[in-house]
């Protein structure tokens, strides 16, 4: 938005184009639940600030202590927001640094 209100601002005309959209999956609150009493899980990684928002939408906390892992310093700001503080925070912000960081 900042962008966007400094182009503007600058004399740009500026069309916005939406990309993508993040939507919730049918169902997915029942599969998460259904997967964290089968499987035991020690970590949760997060990709992006929107998986972190699905993630809390859907769960806000496991009924058991896990860590929390995020690919970037953006994405464990995100987290923090919404109380889960990731402990493992990848220096290099890709999948490779995410994975190396566990």
């Amino acid at each position: 938005m900042r962008v966007r209100a400094g182009l503007s601002a600058a004399g740009a005309d500026v069309q916005v184009l939406p990309l993508y959209d993040t939507l919730p999956i049918p169902g997915a609150a029942v599969t998460l639940a259904r997967l964290f009493e089968a499987v035991p899980v020690d970590v949760v990684t997060f990709a992006s600030s929107s998986a972190v928002a699905a993630f809390h939408a859907l769960v806000a906390r496991p009924p058991w202590a896990v860590i929390y892992a995020a690919i970037g310093h953006v994405t464990a700001l995100a987290a923090a927001q919404l109380g889960l503080e990731c402990t493992v925070v990848a220096s290099e912000a890709t999948a490779a640094g995410l994975v190396e960081s566990l």
